[in-house]
């Protein structure tokens, strides 16, 4: 009959990873934890729950109840449990990822995001080329006055059809070179047909895109800081597991150890068919020799 096969986690123990620490004033960007870190917490989540069935023998060991609450307040707050609802509808829409849209609406952005992603720098070129030396800043400044060019996402649909339309005005300006600029956008490939393609797809992407969030009274600032404390909170966690999971697997036998969550027992097929007989807590009892062996009477 094979042996079980017996995988200490302490072999591989739970590093801490780098705490991604945002200044208030980034940019909000989504709260995500790896299938590592939901695998981690699921773990510790284990241990609190069958860690009270061995209450009396822990607490020998410096786990009494102020180490518990402080185990079940790390992982209510590394699990975001304690941060409201609110919290996460606002962090999904001011972060603005591309998750939030349906494929059509992927589809429809990505069209006028390459469309942008050609002809901003193209036309800026065209006109450093048409407009004469000594005008040229002055008509560049005025040209791109408060339209820049956007990331992926809704921004584009108020950045590229300003941008259309102020090409279009190069056909009906006086300044020197103007015209000429128009001229060779249109013979580059920024027709008139082009641009009414391009305004249609505009349309369509409006209409696809789901109406505007409620108005939410939770700042960049409060999710970045909430967003900080979960993660260091994740970390601390790993620490404070790290310690007790040491100091149990000194303590009990393999048998709580599983149960416990600090190890982990894979079986064979054939010893799923006939199973040994149940460990206690602590280690197994050797076997007696056999009669008429070498060590028999």
């Amino acid at each position: 009959m094979s042996k079980s096969t017996v995988t200490k986690s302490a072999e591989a123990p739970v590093s801490p990873q780098p705490v991604d620490i945002l200044a208030a004033s980034e940019e909000v960007t989504p709260t995500t934890l790896s299938s590592d870190d939901w695998a981690f917490l699921e773990k510790v989540n284990t241990f609190l729950f069958h860690i009270q069935a061995y209450a009396a023998r822990a607490k020998l060991h410096g786990y009494d109840d102020e180490e518990n609450e402080l185990g079940k307040r790390l992982m209510e707050k590394a699990a975001g449990r304690d941060r409201p609802l609110s919290h996460w509808m606002a962090e999904g829409t001011q972060a603005g990822q591309s998750g939030q849209f349906s494929a059509e609406q992927t589809r429809l952005l990505q069209e006028i995001d390459t469309f942008e992603n050609f002809w901003f720098p193209s036309i800026r070129t065209i006109l450093q080329r048409a407009i004469p030396e000594d005008a040229q800043e002055l008509f560049l400044a005025a040209f791109f006055k408060d339209l820049t060019q956007q990331p992926f996402g809704p921004g584009v649909l108020d950045s590229v059809p300003t941008l259309i339309a102020r090409f279009e005005e190069l056909a009906k300006s006086d300044a020197p070179g103007a015209k000429e600029a128009h001229r060779l956008g249109t013979k580059r490939g920024l027709t008139a047909k082009k641009i009414e393609q391009v305004r249609g797809l505009v349309e369509s992407a409006r209409k696809a895109l789901p109406g505007a969030a409620p108005a939410s009274s939770t700042t960049p600032e409060q999710l970045a800081k909430a967003k900080r404390e979960q993660l260091a909170a994740l970390q601390q966690l790993k620490r404070w597991y790290n310690d007790f999971a040491t100091t149990f697997r000194g303590v009990f036998g393999t048998r709580v150890q599983i149960r416990l969550g600090l190890t982990s027992l894979r079986r064979s097929v054939k010893e799923e068919a006939d199973p040994a007989p149940s460990e206690g807590e602590g280690a197994s009892a050797p076997a007696a020799p056999a009669a008429g062996g070498k060590n028999g009477k």
